[in-house]
């Protein structure tokens, strides 16, 4: 490994550049895989719980928001619309978390040295 670093340092500017180009692209797409890879499971395991739940309501009429709901899980839209909220009740409750503590007194202890 030392012997490697050590070629590295030793190549030519230029050189040099391709390297470092060539390194970053390899590392970001396994990064982009194994992102992509824990999308798909986090989204087949959705699907799933959704399947679990038994439909208790009768099917939803045509032009119902419920609609477009198919037999594998739910629509796009629908999917889209229940991330944003929970990314919002989130993004809420940080931003209700800082207000706590902007919002708290300011008492500071100070003494002497």
């Amino acid at each position: 490994m030392n012997n490697f670093i050590q070629k590295l340092q030793s190549l030519p500017d230029a050189q040099k550049h391709r390297v470092m180009i060539v390194a970053t692209a390899v590392v970001m797409v396994a990064i982009v895989y194994v992102w992509l890879a824990y999308f798909n499971g986090l989204v087949s395991g959705f699907s799933n719980q959704a399947t679990d739940v038994p439909a208790v309501a009768a099917p939803a009429a045509a032009g119902s928001p419920g609609a477009g709901a198919t037999a594998g899980g739910f629509t796009f839209l629908q999917t889209m619309r229940s991330g944003a909220a929970i990314l919002w009740n989130a993004f809420d409750g940080k931003l209700h978390a800082l207000g706590s503590v902007l919002g708290a007194p300011k008492e500071y202890m100070v003494t002497p040295q």
